[in-house]
């Protein structure tokens, strides 16, 4: 049986699919290493002047991880809106476990679709929209979650984008 029938039979129908990359990947160039690299040098040599070497470390590996982890592409994840629920890469969202939606839509830099879920300990889910019609989206949505109007893009996501993080 093929992985797509499985996955029909398991989360219901799937209406609506797409690709999209696991995190926006913001391309940097030797301008923004530069000002990333002075910032994060002048935090480090406060740090040890002020004989704070916990900070230091922090901070260092923080760099380093970052930078690790930065520098390979994001895989593409699959999310699906099928007759039960939502397929996020390997998680199934039944409608119940969603507490409402928002799309923000400002193309080219913002084409997001949150989902918040019902239990409040996890954060909210965040969709790139990609080329997809958000008005097809919504009314799919609408049928099975409360849809939050007027709800903005968060600040995480929006400072992310601006400092290209």
């Amino acid at each position: 049986m093929a992985a797509q029938e499985k996955r029909s039979q398991d989360f219901g129908q799937v209406i609506l699919s797409w690709q999209m990359p696991e995190y926006a990947h913001h391309t940097k160039d030797k301008r923004w290493y530069m000002i990333a690299g002075t910032i994060l040098l002048a935090i480090l040599v406060y740090g040890l002047l002020a004989g704070e070497y916990i900070m230091v470390l922090a901070f260092a590996l923080l760099g380093a991880v970052y930078y690790i982890l930065h520098n390979e592409p994001p895989r593409d994840i699959t999310f699906a809106v099928t007759s039960l629920g939502m397929i996020v890469d390997r998680d199934f969202y039944q409608f119940s476990d969603m507490e409402s939606f928002w799309i923000v839509y400002n193309p080219p830099a913002v084409r997001v679709l949150y989902l918040r879920p019902a239990r409040r300990l996890t954060t909210d889910i965040r969709i790139e929209l990609m080329e997809q019609n958000p008005m097809i989206i919504r009314q799919l949505l609408q049928t099975q979650i409360k849809e939050i109007a007027g709800e903005g893009e968060s600040l995480i996501d929006r400072m992310t984008r601006l400092l290209r993080l």
